[in-house]
């Protein structure tokens, strides 16, 4: 699965909203496209961990909130909801 957070350009709306993304990734999807894989933790219950990126905050109109700040609270998130 891949899991992340982007801003997109949408008709009609004021700046440019963050949005959660997730889906099923196949090999032939990532073999051209992934360049690095890190491990970064290991996760304990695969189980709660979907919804548990769900509920990490999207920020919107702050500037200095990024996609790695996503990530960065994402961790957070998970390691206190016993995931990791």
């Amino acid at each position: 699965m891949q899991y992340h957070v982007k801003n997109t350009v949408q008709p009609g709306v004021e700046g440019q909203p963050w949005i959660f993304e997730e889906w099923k990734l196949s090999e032939s999807s990532t073999r051209f496209r992934l360049l690095v894989r890190v491990l970064v933790a290991k996760i304990a219950d695969p189980a709660k961990l979907p919804s548990s990126l769900r509920s990490v905050p999207l920020v919107q109109n702050r500037p200095d909130w990024t996609c790695r700040v996503w990530v960065r609270e994402a961790l957070s998130q998970l390691d206190m909801d016993g995931v990791l």
